[in-house]
């Protein structure tokens, strides 16, 4: 579960101080999920980065339940808060984050490998076979195509069955097709899993698959 209460983020430009994020609050239950909208610029992605402890808020906290444990965000440090992303948050980028040198498995495996977690070999195999991709096992990410690649990157994300799923404008770089089937095995795998899954998107189709949506407008 993630729950986030009166949350603030600005940033300095020159002598402008700028308001991204202001007094948000939002609670997104295990096996829930929550679509963030509003226009570029917004805070979306800012949002996004708070919750997996890539950027600090001014103020305002980030709560997390992970493997039956409560983590507040601002009690961790940055190793701390690196360790804790890396084992139970799974991101999703808009342009993929594939490492263009590792096959197709090595990428889904990467989490795996960082957490030194043998055991998730069939796991990932798995995962790639339910995405329709058991044949590019051994191929490299540049001969994938837009929505072949992303799926990659969602198996990869689902790895660690993590507490929480941050997605980016996962279908962003996607025809209609791919844009379906991707919010299809995302939304699906993270309600069987019992993730807690946010989405930052501009699509309307997408924001109408969660259950609760956060529309961020202008502060």
């Amino acid at each position: 579960m993630i729950r986030i209460t009166n949350l603030a983020k600005g940033f300095t430009d020159g002598n402008q101080s700028i308001d991204v994020l202001r007094d948000v609050s939002v609670e997104v239950p295990s096996g829930s999920s929550l679509a963030i909208t509003g226009s570029s610029g917004s805070g979306k992605s800012t949002l996004l980065n708070v919750m997996a402890g890539i950027i600090e808020s001014d103020s305002g906290e980030v709560e997390l339940t992970a493997a039956g444990q409560k983590y507040n965000l601002h009690q961790l440090n940055e190793s701390q808060r690196t360790k804790f992303r890396r084992q139970h948050i799974g991101y999703v980028h808009q342009f993929y984050n594939l490492i263009p040198t590792l096959t197709v498995l090595e990428n889904v495996l990467l989490p795996a490998e960082l957490n030194k977690r043998k055991d998730l070999f069939q796991h990932g195999a798995r995962l790639l076979e339910d995405f329709g991709l058991a044949d590019k096992f051994d191929k490299f990410p540049r001969i994938l195509s837009g929505g072949e690649q992303q799926r990659v990157a969602v198996a990869r994300a689902l790895l660690l069955k993590p507490a929480v799923i941050l997605a980016d404008e996962p279908t962003g770089n996607l025809d209609q097709a791919n844009t379906q089937l991707v919010a299809d095995l995302l939304f699906a795998m993270a309600k069987d899993f019992k993730v807690s899954l946010v989405v930052a998107t501009h699509s309307e189709d997408v924001a109408a698959r969660a259950g609760h949506r956060l529309h961020l407008g202008e502060v």
